[in-house]
């Protein structure tokens, strides 16, 4: 206080106050003094309240990051680990399950050279006709032929096993790339099997090869996505040579 009034007497010593006036002056110098150094307080409170809020702020956004990373990573291995029944789910319109019950429900056919239930858009009905009047196949129930089964039960697509004489293995090969000729001409979809070339691959050492290790073909029936192929790499040329 005596220090403020020393202060006010020295600025004032050319004017003539009276004490009350001194006085007066005094306080309103203490309340500014006072407002100036609250105001101070204050604006240090809350700088330091910004500057932890921004830390804080910051941590949780890394944090956040960190888990988002986690999630993404543990949901793509999940994606990885899915049975084909579930990776396809985005296509399921061209996808006819695996079994004829289902197939039938999706309003699937049955290609008799492929032992595959296929959408409409990738069923070609003229050419498989084509190639089974072409050829007289013997389908049976068991590897020594004794249980034959007619072509019409095969047709039906009931079975989930089916033998059939070894030739036919080059046969359907030769099929297959009718309906990718025929697929990429008209710009139509594709067995997805069909699009992978190591298919093409085995198809071409089979018949350049022209080995077959059994007396009989196994055919197995099963359920394919038809597809608009993508492009992709090939394999190197080496990988080509026989």
């Amino acid at each position: 206080m005596a220090s403020y009034q020393a202060e006010l007497l020295k600025d004032f010593d050319d004017r003539s106050l009276t004490g009350s006036d001194l006085e007066a002056t005094v306080k309103e110098f203490e309340l500014e003094t006072s407002y100036q150094h609250t105001s101070t307080r204050r604006t240090r409170t809350q700088s330091l309240f910004f500057t932890l809020f921004s830390v804080l702020k910051a941590l949780v956004g890394f944090a956040s990051f960190i888990i988002l990373l986690l999630i993404l990573r543990e949901t793509h291995s999940l994606l990885l680990r899915l049975p084909d029944e579930h990776a396809v789910q985005q296509n399921d319109r061209w996808y006819c399950g695996r079994n004829s019950t289902t197939a039938r429900a999706k309003g699937c056919r049955f290609d008799v050279m492929l032992t595959t239930w296929l959408h409409e858009d990738c069923f070609y009905e003229d050419l498989m006709e084509s190639y089974l009047a072409a050829h007289n196949f013997t389908w049976s129930s068991d590897t020594s032929f004794t249980n034959i089964v007619p072509e019409d039960v095969i047709r039906r697509g009931d079975h989930r096993h089916i033998f059939v004489q070894p030739e036919f293995h080059y046969i359907h090969c030769a099929y297959t790339w009718d309906m990718q000729l025929l697929a990429f001409h008209n710009g139509r979809p594709l067995v997805e099997s069909l699009a992978d070339p190591e298919h093409s691959r085995h198809c071409s050492k089979l018949l350049i090869d022209h080995v077959l290790p059994r007396n009989e073909t196994s055919l197995t029936v099963v359920g394919e996505l038809c597809t608009i192929p993508e492009p992709q790499q090939l394999p190197d040329l080496e990988s080509f040579s026989y």
